[in-house]
């Protein structure tokens, strides 16, 4: 009964400062006012209330935590910060420790990873260890293009644009620059680069594997599809991008393994990626949904965790289906599946289809700072794949 008087308390003073943030910011700029109506009838169209619950706590403030006691807008106010991570939407996140210590101040970390996606992806271990490292007693911020990745994550403070990087107002304890970490490491593991740089010889390679989280919103997103989709479903992700030709499957071999595959599993092949760079099949007679585009990072990482099986390449929805136990099968093709695997728990089931080209990985060899280039002239690893043992691969593993 006092821990319920407590949440709702807190709940209270969680939504009293929200009136205080945003009737602040209409006094400041009259003009906010019809941008915030329009945001906010967007997010009740979208999922009613909870969405636009969800779309305060969860994403604005916490990204526009700019309001203090007494409306002295400066630095954030770390004790309520804390509590809406923990009592956002009545969910509890990362545990709040004690400060055992008895330190006065939080450590302030600073990590930088601009790109792409996956690498972003691939470096929330490292805040979580990082997190862990301290009990908790600091506040993470990560500076990237990508900060969906850390959308619901309970273990950072904020993120910045690498823009904001030009304007910092803030001292940092610790800054943790992953740029290039992994560029001037080409036979380490993405993520153990980042590991030796954050923790040094001694780090700790165990729970590495990525994490996206879901709120509540994405929750009801995800149990949509899977009522829409009816049944069992593979998830499949391959690119056309061209300019990187060299990690694409073939479009005719592609075809040719997902036709087949459904044919031969009955299941529905659901397709995810953006719209533009990414393959999506048409075929009236196999049951082939479109997702692409529809989807947030956190959602497809729940469609991929109900999945039968996930295939693709080495690509961003790699990651995000390393960030599951569902199995996987991924083409690789000049960058060594050694150093892109999911890294997850030793029963989950990986496989790796890798050209018959005795210059796969080659890219491992380029030392950091030269310009990678076809030494075949041909691309030869995006189309010496065995697809019908990748078929039978896939095949094994559902059945």
């Amino acid at each position: 009964m006092r821990k319920k008087i407590e949440t709702n308390y807190i709940k209270i003073k969680l939504a009293l400062y929200a009136i205080v943030h945003f009737g602040w910011e209409c006094i400041r700029n009259p003009r906010s006012i019809p941008r915030y109506i329009k945001v906010a009838n967007l997010s009740l169209q979208k999922g009613g209330v909870q969405k636009l619950i969800d779309d305060i706590f969860r994403v604005y403030l916490p990204k526009k935590y700019l309001l203090k006691t007494k409306l002295h807008i400066k630095e954030p106010s770390t004790s309520i910060f804390s509590k809406i991570r923990v009592h956002q939407a009545g969910i509890n996140t990362c545990s709040v420790q004690k400060n055992v210590y008895k330190v006065d101040a939080n450590v302030s970390i600073l990590i930088i990873r601009a790109g792409a996606m996956g690498d972003v992806l691939l470096a929330t271990p490292i805040v979580k260890l990082l997190h862990e490292k301290y009990d908790g007693l600091c506040l993470i911020t990560v500076a990237t293009r990508y900060p969906a990745v850390f959308t619901n994550n309970p273990y950072i403070y904020k993120t910045l644009s690498i823009k904001e990087l030009r304007y910092l107002e803030n001292n940092y304890d610790v800054i943790l620059n992953l740029d290039l970490c992994y560029e001037k490491n080409r036979f380490l593991h993405i993520t153990s680069a980042y590991n030796f740089l954050a923790f040094g010889a001694h780090q700790n390679n165990q729970f590495l594997q990525p994490e996206l989280f879901l709120s509540n919103y994405d929750e009801k997103i995800v149990e949509k599809w899977l009522n829409d989709i009816g049944g069992p479903y593979i998830v499949c992700h391959n690119r056309i991008d061209p300019s990187q030709q060299y990690r694409n499957v073939k479009p005719k071999d592609w075809e040719y393994l997902i036709t087949e595959l459904s044919v031969k599993t009955g299941l529905k092949i659901l397709q995810i990626g953006g719209e533009e760079l990414d393959v999506a099949l048409t075929n009236k007679d196999l049951p082939l949904i479109d997702a692409r585009g529809k989807l947030s990072l956190q959602q497809s990482k729940g469609l991929i965790e109900n999945a039968a099986l996930f295939i693709g390449t080495d690509a961003g929805p790699l990651h995000i289906a390393a960030c599951t136990k569902t199995p996987i099968v991924s083409f690789f093709t000049i960058a060594h599946h050694e150093v892109r695997k999911p890294l997850r728990s030793p029963d989950a089931i990986f496989t790796a289809i890798t050209p018959e080209v005795s210059c796969y990985g080659c890219q491992n060899l380029y030392p950091f700072g030269s310009q990678w280039e076809c030494e075949r002239g041909d691309f030869a690893c995006t189309s010496k794949f065995n697809i019908k043992n990748a078929l039978n691969a896939c095949l094994s593993i559902i059945k």
